[in-house]
């Protein structure tokens, strides 16, 4: 028995090494929105033109000066469009919540 546990301690900090090390390697992706107008949903107003830097899924800063895009970022011209950061599609048709597969399929909904 420990023998086998021996075994599986040393497979699983073997997994975690080359985890960490992958993860290590692999840093977020990095995104510069450049001229966009901010909509956050509290206000009626959209922001001056502004900057946005994205690391990974986080913003990391929102400017209205430049910010000078790091190494290797992506960086998108807005060209003024307008940037709604937060919001996603995700919605449900609760119409649709109490019929079975069948009636979906083959029944009139209306």
């Amino acid at each position: 028995m420990t023998c086998s546990h021996g075994r599986r301690a040393w497979l699983a900090g073997a997994l975690l090494a080359v985890c960490t090390a992958a993860s290590a390697q692999a840093p977020a992706p990095v995104t510069l929105l450049q001229n966009v107008r901010i909509f956050d949903g509290k206000g009626s107003r959209l922001s001056a033109p502004s900057q946005v830097l994205v690391r990974g899924d986080l913003i990391e800063r929102v400017s209205t000066v430049p910010i000078a895009p790091p190494p290797g970022a992506n960086v998108i011209d807005g060209q003024g469009r307008t940037l709604m950061p937060g919001l996603i599609d995700k919605h449900w048709h609760t119409m649709f919540a109490a019929a079975s597969m069948a009636e979906l399929l083959h029944g009139d909904l209306g």
